[in-house]
């Protein structure tokens, strides 16, 4: 179990100063009629000049079909083009705006800034090679301040570097909302290689793959999308799958949240988070930290993997659900698949679920199976739960925990491991199928608190036991 301490390392100053704004709602904000009835500017293909002078204007802006629009250089500061601070329609056309593949990063500059009171909408676009290289510095494709607003639709946000956010970042009291396009091959040396966002966002069918965040030992998180403080980051339920694959970071390989006050949210629905890695820590595919709150429905979280740190263990390779400084916060799982995930390392916890304090709830027909813990003294190979407080919960309702495993000298339950004192619920749930090694048992489930199942639970077909050895009881578990 890892806890971060949010410091200047973990956020931005500029974004620490932005915290106390008002944070946008994340959702389709309509762009203004009245942009859309002016006349159209037209970019000439290569003409810097002219698209610098559009986005300064405000209005329509017409790209020229598949043009590579190349930034030799700053407009100002960081910026790559002068900051939107209007209203601004940019139609790209399947064009590419790309800083200068021959410029070092001792030339570093972002390609888009969105300025208090700017909304920019864009459709069609890549967005290229931005790169903000301080570890201070936020969005290397595209930066959205408090009070601006990014609406994109088919927008590729590619090959961008930032300390922060490297292909997209969104301040508190910002918002951003994406339709289709990728945000992919970005990196931080910080937090968020994909995207960072202390305000809202909503992807809907959006692809976040391939994305790195490069820092060191426990020192960065969110391969694809780190949520910070009040931030939120939701996936909508309609449409095409957003998907979240192939990024990695040291902590929260696909997606990380964090905050030491109350209010990150994550809502993914309709989602896939896929074959992402934390390289050092908690949360293969999802690291969910501090205070906030989750909610997972229809979604699948499959081939992820969690690595063993120095000084700490691996754990959740599926998704860790870490509210120890709070205990209050919420995850929930509905109608989920949590499959082949695994945990590499000595002393791994979870294989599927970490889950360390507030409430976890699996309900609805969720799914937890095939996961690994691998490395001696490993606990959980589906479901692993530490919790110090009785008022803190897990709950297992009409949902399975199966075919799990748990290998390694002295590794333990394959099914759910339970530890601590939480309030524990199996109603109507199945764990079954579990393995662990002959010794020590059991198989399906170890509990530290005695757990009277309701409804049709059945925990059966686990080795080298279904609950004997358990420290307490689990009432209507047998064992021949």
């Amino acid at each position: 179990m890892v806890t971060l301490t949010m410091t200047a390392r973990w956020l931005p100053p500029v974004l620490s100063r932005l915290l106390a704004a008002t944070m946008l709602a994340a959702a389709v904000v309509a762009f203004p009629s009245a942009i859309t009835a002016h006349s159209a500017t037209t970019i000439t293909c290569g003409d810097i000049t002219a698209l610098k002078a559009a986005i300064s204007a405000g209005g329509t802006i017409d790209l020229a079909s598949y043009c590579v629009y190349v930034l030799p250089a700053a407009d100002s500061g960081v910026d790559g083009l002068p900051p939107v601070t209007n209203n601004t329609l940019i139609n790209g056309n399947h064009a590419t705006i790309r800083r200068d593949p021959t410029l070092t990063t001792a030339i570093p500059f972002r390609i888009l800034d969105i300025a208090s009171g700017g909304h920019l909408a864009i459709s069609d676009l890549t967005v290229m090679n931005g790169a903000v290289t301080s570890l201070s510095d936020r969005g290397g494709g595209v930066l959205v301040q408090n009070g601006g607003i990014l609406t994109a639709t088919n927008v590729n946000f590619q090959g961008n570097t930032a300390g922060y956010g490297g292909g997209l970042a969104v301040a508190s009291g910002a918002s951003a909302d994406l339709t289709g396009g990728l945000i992919g091959d970005n990196t931080a040396s910080g937090s968020g290689a994909g995207i960072v966002t202390n305000g809202g966002v909503t992807l809907h069918g959006t692809t976040v793959s391939g994305n790195r965040v490069t820092a060191a030992g426990v020192d960065g998180a969110g391969g694809g999308v780190a949520v910070f403080n009040s931030g939120s980051f939701t996936t909508d339920a309609t449409g095409n799958r957003t998907v979240i694959k192939n990024n990695t970071a040291p902590l929260g390989g696909g997606v990380f949240g964090q905050a030491q006050v109350p209010g990150w949210t994550l809502t993914l629905q309709n989602a896939d988070v896929l074959g992402n890695t934390a390289k050092t820590g908690e949360g293969g595919g999802i690291a969910a930290l501090g205070n906030g709150n989750a909610t997972i429905t229809n979604s699948t979280i499959a081939g992820n993997t969690a690595f063993l740190s120095t000084g700490g263990r691996p754990a959740g390779g599926g998704l860790s659900a870490d509210f120890t400084p709070d205990g209050t916060s919420t995850m929930a799982l509905d109608q989920t698949k949590v499959t082949g995930n695994k945990v590499v390392g000595a002393h791994g916890e979870g294989g599927g679920i970490s889950h360390y304090g507030g409430a976890l709830t699996l309900q609805n027909g969720t799914i937890v199976s095939g996961n690994l813990a691998s490395g001696q003294y490993s606990r959980g190979g589906g479901l692993f739960s530490s919790t110090p407080r009785s008022s803190e919960s897990l709950t297992v309702d009409n949902s399975s925990v199966s075919s799990n495993k748990v290998t390694g000298t002295l590794s333990q339950t394959g099914g759910v491991y339970i530890t601590g004192t939480p309030t524990v619920t199996f109603d109507s749930a199945t764990i079954t199928g579990n393995s662990a090694p002959p010794a020590p048992a059991p198989g399906g489930v170890y509990s530290d608190v005695d757990i009277t199942p309701a409804g049709t639970t059945t925990i059966t077909g686990n080795t080298p036991t279904n609950c004997k050895y358990s420290p307490a009881t689990i009432t209507g578990c047998i064992d021949s």
